[in-house]
């Protein structure tokens, strides 16, 4: 059946995992365990401190020595330095050093970020520093892991090291703007290279996507997309440009054109996993038009917790239908849904506040006579928060509530909400989550969206069996179950389309599951079964399902 299938095919993958994974360890002789780089910052902003130097001699008293080290330049003489480690679950972390006399200055714990961080404020110089780490096994000193300079001390043992020296102004590296540049293309593109999809519409389609970055201050980047459906024998392309309005690369001007076979992400299925889908089963969870345009926006990254992005589009957007008849799986695709035809011009702003776990996410746009004209005329508004709530060192709960209406205007089908399936309410078949009185030709999903999830996940801890089934000298337990273990999950969905943007939400309406999931990966897990029963639907059979990475 497909479900023992699923299941086969769950235990293939784990195998081919478990004969590659490496079964030693390196420890260190001092036991040093290792924790993220120092960062600094001035007036300006934040300024990583980044150190290449591998030497192992230092004499602070020496003014000739030269070596690689962190320079913050700061136009007066005290700037302000953030110490972060990791946090594993300990029950405290300290940092002493040079500045403080090797009394060690506790550090507080981000249970948000899982971080432990400490800020001084230090004067022009040299400084050595190391952590103290403690858990419930006892203390133990650290060195930096991204610091490369570090030296053993003849009083302090290992320690690692940095700089701050005077410099006539500030100067932002081209790491710092090319982190901002590649961060807003591979938004758009992924990243650099050469690569294959397989779908409905196009069929087997090849692409090449090809970056140029800028390697100074106020510097252009551009990016790509050029690819061919075989099946289709249509050519898409697409391309950007990138261009800071500051230093840092925080506010950017973002010019985009393309001709190209495109979709609306309504479910956050991945490539490689909508690209297995179709292979295997001929399951295709993105629905497809042809766009032709550009798009001209003003991004700011104020940071990594803070984005917000204001824009202009004017796309010309047409229908496609299946092409693609090949796949393992029998049976056909669903057919592509068809998208209104014509030009819209629109006025978009997007903000997100937070991280990819835990975020507030708003996106609105409006088109329509009152803008530049076009063919459509609608203002949508979508909401989205997420948060992930650590409960422990091996539990943690993920929610996400999502709401989307039709402020004014009617939706085409490129902008309607679905729900249903992968992504959404998981046991419900794809995209049939809808309540529409009076059912209209041509048209799929709705103007109103509500979707509410919540996972429970905790870590498997498998030491016994692996002490149990053989004699290794490796710590099964740590290396293994850490790198490449098990998670238990379980889970609750719920959410319901309208087709009337004005009706009220009643929560009788909505569809719910639940569930369980086996995870093995890392700590989103690689790929995950889970094994779902619909609760609104009782003769419903148990629905077993295959995920790679994301939960919802």
């Amino acid at each position: 059946s497909f479900g023992l299938f699923l299941v086969y095919a769950g235990v293939l993958i784990l195998c081919l995992c478990l004969c590659s994974k490496t079964t030693a360890s390196a420890k260190d002789a001092d036991d040093s365990r290792w924790a993220n780089s120092a960062i600094a910052n001035s007036d300006e902003g934040d300024i990583h401190i980044r150190v290449i130097s591998s030497s192992t001699r230092f004499d602070p008293d020496d003014e000739e020595e030269e070596y690689k080290s962190p320079r913050i330049r700061f136009r007066r003489g005290l700037g302000r330095v953030t110490f972060i480690y990791d946090d594993e679950g300990y029950e405290s972390v300290a940092v002493a050093g040079s500045f403080n006399g090797w009394n060690p200055e506790p550090m507080k714990l981000d249970s948000l970020e899982n971080l432990w961080t400490l800020k001084v404020n230090l004067e022009l110089g040299r400084y050595l520093y190391h952590f103290i780490v403690r858990d419930e096994d006892g203390e133990w000193k650290a060195i930096d892991p991204y610091n490369d300079s570090a030296l053993r001390d003849s009083d302090h043992g290992w320690v690692s090291r940095f700089r701050i020296k005077r410099e006539r102004r500030i100067r932002y590296s081209r790491d710092t703007t090319n982190r901002y540049c590649r961060q807003e293309l591979e938004r758009l593109y992924g990243q650099d290279g050469a690569g294959l999809d397989y779908q409905r519409v196009d069929g087997l389609f090849l692409y090449l996507a090809p970056g140029l970055y800028a390697r100074h201050d106020f510097g252009t980047s551009l990016k790509g997309r050029i690819g061919y459906g075989f099946k289709s024998e249509e050519w898409s392309a697409s391309g950007s440009l990138v261009q800071p309005l500051d230093a840092a690369g925080h506010l950017q001007l973002i010019l985009s054109g393309y001709a190209e076979t495109a979709y609306t992400d309504q479910t956050g299925v991945g490539n490689i996993e909508n690209f297995l889908a179709a292979v295997l089963f001929k399951d295709d969870f993105r629905d497809y038009y042809w766009r032709e345009g550009f798009t001209a926006q003003l991004v700011l990254n104020a940071n990594r917790y803070f984005r917000l992005a204001a824009g202009y589009r004017v796309d010309d957007y047409s229908s496609l239908v299946n092409k693609a008849s090949w796949s393992f799986g029998g049976g056909d695709f669903l057919p592509n849904p068809p998208v209104q035809k014509g030009t819209m011009r629109s006025i978009f702003t997007q903000a997100r506040v937070g991280n990819d776990n835990t975020h507030l996410r708003l996106n609105y746009e409006t088109c329509g006579d009152d803008i530049a004209g076009g063919d459509f005329e609608f203002e949508q508004l979508t909401a989205q928060i997420r948060h992930q709530m650590p409960l422990g060192p091996d539990k943690r709960l993920d929610m996400r509530v999502k709401y989307g209406t039709t402020l004014s205007g009617w939706l085409p089908n490129q902008r309607r909400y679905l729900a249903g399936g992968l992504g959404t309410v998981r046991g419900y078949d794809y995209q049939s989550l809808l309540i529409d009185p009076t059912p209209q030709p041509g048209l799929h999903g709705g103007q109103q969206l509500f979707l509410a999830n919540a996972e429970f996940k905790f870590d498997l801890d498998w030491g016994w069996f692996w002490d149990w089934s053989w004699d290794w000298d490796i710590d099964w337990e740590e290396d293994w179950n850490d790198d490449f273990g098990f998670d238990l999950a379980a889970f609750f969905d719920t959410g319901m389309v309208w087709e009337d943007k004005d009706a009220a939400i009643d929560f009788q309406d909505l569809k719910s599951s639940v569930g369980i999931g086996l995870l093995f990966g890392d700590d989103d897990g690689d790929i995950r079964l889970d094994v779902i029963q619909v609760l609104d639907e009782q003769d419903k059979d148990i629905v077993w399902q295959l995920r790679i990475k994301r939960m919802f």
